[in-house]
């Protein structure tokens, strides 16, 4: 399974996202399947951030369907609340002391392009909003069964330009726009890299296969066989 889990903070709060990315028969790109979305409360401080990440990982790694217990790449956002956060997790990966949850140090992406830490990413509310915009609008941001909120949220998330001609991530005023929005969208920016497990593969039938591979060498003689269930 190719997962990628990301927490972001917005407005003061921390949400935690996991998406699973799926290659399907008949498109160019993967698409990216939102598999978990946790919301951490607003008195929590970073240690209960960081529990929550962890559990992410646990819930993934727990997945019937992870048959070869690969683990999630994870994405934190370092801007503000979010760097003390990043800063546990990356202990986490650098001493190795939540193997397996997290054997390797997160990716840390700021939206603060004057970030002077050499460890994060730099990438602009543009990139970030535009990004997941795109790939939702082009169906290729998909939910499982139980997350109508974000559902919801995402279908009335719309980026909006500045004065200065920037993207925002959407009207602070909407009580529809949740900070899970913003962990999406480092997820969605993030996901896609193989070293972090293969992408499984739904084919034409909806059959799902724990590799294109797989599903190649298999179903000339089993047109009916599956390894999972449909996402």
């Amino acid at each position: 399974m190719n997962t990628t889990v990301a927490a972001a903070n917005s407005r003061g709060r921390v949400s935690v996202v996991a998406l699973e990315t799926i290659e399907r028969s008949g498109l160019l790109k993967p698409v990216s399947v939102v598999r978990y979305t946790r919301q951490v409360p607003a008195s929590a401080g970073p240690d209960e951030a960081r529990e929550t990440v962890l559990e992410a990982c646990r819930v993934i790694l727990a997945d019937p369907e992870n048959r070869d217990g690969d683990h999630p790449r994870v994405v934190v956002s370092s801007t503000a609340y979010g760097s003390a956060l990043y800063e546990m997790l990356y202990e986490d990966g650098r001493t190795g002391r939540v193997r397996p949850l997290m054997p390797r140090k997160p990716l840390g992406i700021s939206s603060y392009v004057t970030s002077l830490d050499p460890r994060v990413e730099k990438v602009a509310p543009n990139r970030l909003a535009g990004a997941l915009y795109t790939a939702f609008k082009s169906g290729r941001v998909e939910f499982a069964d139980g997350l109508t909120k974000l559902r919801a949220q995402m279908g009335a998330f719309v980026p909006v330009e500045t004065k200065s001609g920037s993207l925002a991530f959407g009207n602070e005023d909407m009580s529809d726009y949740d900070h899970a929005v913003v962990a999406l969208m480092l997820a969605v920016i993030a996901a896609g890299n193989r070293g972090y497990g293969e992408y499984r593969y739904e084919d034409s039938s909806g059959d799902v296969w724990l590799s294109k591979a797989m599903a190649v060498a298999r179903r000339g003689g089993s047109e009916g066989f599956t390894f999972g269930a449909r996402p």
